[in-house]
């Protein structure tokens, strides 16, 4: 792993010829920083502390702003896509007790 490079990004969708679980998955998941990695996907799946992706994140903060309790509520998320829509569900369901690199405990 060269120590220069802090966070890869993989700009999806990829040509139909790459596969994308291969492109993603060969990327080491510390530096996979939209969280595309099996290991980071079963982490956040599992609600072990894991890489939250980008705008994940960024709803999650603005839903913690709003004072809004989520837990025990019904929440619609519209969209399902691998950087969004699915680690906002799992934000949600596990009223988001994840963690970033260098955060500590359940802070996002």
């Amino acid at each position: 792993m060269d120590p220069r490079v802090s966070g890869i990004l993989v700009q999806l969708p990829l040509p139909d010829h790459v596969d994308e679980r291969t492109i993603c998955n060969g990327i080491a998941p510390e530096k996979d920083v939209d969280g595309f990695h099996i290991i980071n996907i079963g982490r956040l799946c599992l609600d072990q502390h894991s890489l939250i992706p980008a705008t994940a994140s960024a709803v999650w903060e603005i839903i913690k702003r709003t004072g809004i309790q989520t837990f025990g509520k019904n929440v619609v998320v519209a969209g399902r896509s691998k950087n969004v829509g699915m680690p906002i569900a799992m934000l949600l369901h596990t009223d988001g007790e994840h963690e970033r690199p260098g955060a500590k405990g359940n802070e996002l």
